[in-house]
This record gives structure tokens, C-alpha cells and sequence, in this order.
């Protein structure tokens, strides 16, 4: 939905978009869709640079919430996942850290548990 309003900037990325999320469908053995969509909509902002910084954010939040869907998905089906979003979005913790087991912060998972 909050991509829409940048649908007629080139109406056959816009397609390619929606026919790349649909195939996804949040599973996480497709997950090439997702990243095919989120190159589609990418693209979207090429056609216009007053655009390219708004649908970059939008791509990045798509990215970020399809990977959780479909890590939570791989989760339940005992598949292994490797997400590409997630993984910028996991606080880094030094060394020292990581050693003693201080607490990673604001809710992240432990990164020692490679996001499973």
C-alpha cells in the first residue's frame, strides 16, 4: 500500500513488483521473490530521483518485514534460513560482550543464535 503511490512512474516495474510479492507469498524457500520485488520497486525510484530516498525506505521495511514472516516460517518448518534485512538489523556487540554474555540490547535475539 505504500508503495502504490509510485506505481506510474513506470508502470511495467510496478507490475514486475507486484508479480515478484506474490510469488513470494512469505514463503522462505522463495525468498528470491521478495528480493526480486524489492529490486523492482527499487527501480521504481531510478525513473525519478525526487522518489529514490521514500521508496528506499519502503523497500528497506519491506525487506525487513518479509524476512521476519519468513524467518518465523522457516522456524516452524525446521528449515534454515539466511535473511539479508535482519542481519543489518542486529545490534553488533564487542568483543568483551560477546564473551561474557552481556545482554544484547532493545529486544534483538542473541547474535550467537544466527537469527533462528
Amino acid at each position: 500500500m505504500e508503495a502504490h503511490p509510485y506505481s506510474g512512474l513506470d508502470p511495467r516495474e510496478w507490475k514486475s513488483f507486484l508479480t515478484e510479492l506474490r510469488a513470494f507469498d512469505a514463503d522462505p524457500e522463495r525468498t528470491a521473490h521478495l528480493y526480486g520485488a524489492i529490486e523492482h520497486l527499487r527501480n521504481l525510484g531510478l525513473m525519478n530521483t525526487n522518489y529514490t530516498e521514500a521508496i528506499n525506505e519502503i523497500s528497506d521495511r519491506l525487506g525487513y518485514e518479509g524476512e521476519t514472516i519468513a524467518n518465523q516460517l522457516a522456524i516452524s518448518k525446521g528449515i534454515q534460513f539466511r535473511p539479508k534485512y535482519l542481519n543489518d538489523t542486529i545490534p553488533l556487540q564487542s568483543v568483551d560482550d560477546y564473551r561474557t554474555g552481556a545482554p544484547v540490547g532493545r529486544g534483538f535475539p542473541d547474535p550467537r543464535s544466527h537469527g533462528q
